[in-house]
Parts: C-alpha cells; sequence; structure tokens
C-alpha cells in the first residue's frame, strides 16, 4: 500500500513537471488520458477555457443546432388545453421569437448563464463533502478546474445527441436511460433521463482527477460519493420538471 501511495506521488510530480498543453489537446486529453491531465492541472489549474467551451457547447446544442419548429414546438407544447386564444397567440408570439435568431442567441445566454450558477453550486457542494466533512485541503480553483475539464466529456455528448434529438423530434432524446424507462412521463421517466450516459462517464473521469487531490481515497471511493451527488441533483431536477 505504502509502495502504491509514493509511486503515485511520484506520477503525479512527474506529470506537474509537464507544460499544460493548448486546450484543444486537453479536450482530447479528457477522453484518452485524464490521469495524465489532472495530473498537470493539479499544478497549473487553468479553467477559464474549459468552462467556457463547455458552456458554448451545451449552450449550441440546446439553443442554436436545433430546428427551429423544434424550438417552437418546445415552447407551445406547454399550453393548456383551456387556454385563451389571446393566451395561446402570446405564447406563439414568444415561441417565434426564440425560434428566430436573435432569440436562439438570447436563449443561448440564458441557458449558458443558468448553467453556469449551477456549476459553481455544484462544485461548492463537491468542496464541502471532501474538505469540509472528510478533511481534504483541494483548493476551489483546482476543484473548478478539474469539473470544467471532466464537464468538457458532457459537452460534447450534448452536441452529439442533437442528430437523435432532430431524428426522433424530441429535445429530451439522448444517450440516456430514460430509453429503458417503462413509463413515458413521471418521476421515474425525468429521472432515468437525466442520466446521461456522457454525464456518467464525466463522473468517472472527475473521480479519477479528483483521486490527484485526494490521494488518501481510492478512486472507487470517491467515483461513488460523486454517483451519489449526482443521482440526488437529477432526482431534484426530475422532481421539479412539469409533469413528475
Amino acid at each position: 500500500m505504502v509502495d502504491a501511495m509514493n509511486s503515485a506521488r511520484t506520477e503525479a510530480a512527474a506529470d506537474g513537471e509537464k507544460p499544460l498543453p493548448n486546450l484543444f489537446t486537453r479536450l482530447i486529453m479528457v477522453f484518452v488520458s485524464p490521469g495524465a491531465l489532472f495530473g498537470r492541472l493539479k499544478h497549473t489549474p487553468k479553467w477559464l477555457g474549459a468552462f467556457l467551451l463547455v458552456l458554448v457547447l451545451t449552450g449550441a446544442a440546446t439553443s442554436l443546432l436545433l430546428p427551429e419548429e423544434m424550438v417552437r414546438e418546445q415552447i407551445t407544447q406547454g399550453v393548456a388545453t383551456d387556454a385563451s386564444p389571446e393566451q395561446i397567440e402570446g405564447v406563439e408570439r414568444v415561441a417565434d421569437f426564440f425560434a428566430s435568431p436573435a432569440g436562439r442567441a438570447a436563449s443561448m445566454l440564458l441557458n449558458s448563464t443558468v448553467a453556469g450558477i449551477f456549476f459553481v453550486i455544484f462544485v461548492g457542494i463537491i468542496m464541502l463533502v471532501f474538505n469540509v466533512f472528510m478533511g481534504g485541503e483541494a483548493r476551489f480553483k483546482q476543484l473548478f478546474s478539474f469539473t470544467s475539464h471532466a464537464s468538457l466529456i458532457t459537452a460534447v455528448g450534448s452536441v452529439v445527441s442533437v442528430p437523435l434529438k432532430i431524428a426522433k423530434e424530441d429535445v429530451r432524446a439522448g444517450l440516456n436511460l430514460g430509453l429503458l424507462s417503462p413509463v413515458d412521463s413521471g418521476f421515474l421517466n425525468n429521472f432515468l433521463t437525466g442520466l446521461d450516459i456522457f454525464a456518467i462517464w464525466a463522473t468517472i473521469v472527475l473521480a479519477i482527477g479528483l483521486s490527484k487531490l485526494y490521494m488518501n481515497r481510492s478512486i472507487g471511493g470517491i467515483a461513488i460519493i460523486l454517483f451519489i451527488i449526482f443521482a440526488l441533483v437529477v432526482a431534484v431536477g426530475a422532481a421539479l420538471t412539469p409533469g413528475s
């Protein structure tokens, strides 16, 4: 055990001596060699480029890359069956705006802002659990850098899922466990839909990264804690989704 820990520290130190590559190379590394990437980020925790790329890719997947009709339908499908003609007309005007180029840009900015806020909260939860409750000493900047880079996997996944959304004409379609749901709506369906394959992948990669910061804990142990946090966040989102 001691030899293994010493070997891990030696490897981490060696990674830290290497220069941090550019953002594009880091994007590739998070998929193919996350351990080496996080070993370098531990000593040079850059985060801005990765964080902005996550917001841009996610915003593009939810706003810019979807056909106008899908955007319009996503907004109008929530209209109550007993809505008045004036209410229906108002919703249709809103849908027309958000389906326009200006509306898509505004929607992307809004989605990115909300995602950024939740991102900060998520990193704060990780810091609370691992630093306050478990006695770790990682800095917020390190955790934010690691989470930003791991989230690149989720962001790329959101873009990859766009063709599936278009093919199924469903903005919630994707590579998630909702495909296994026995029901088409409700809390269970929303919860399973929130368990995206790319998000699960990103969680595992983040566990690899955090093992570089909390070297007295195993990747498996860290992954279990992260999956509990992830599941709780998805459950809250599922409960707040209309129709649950």
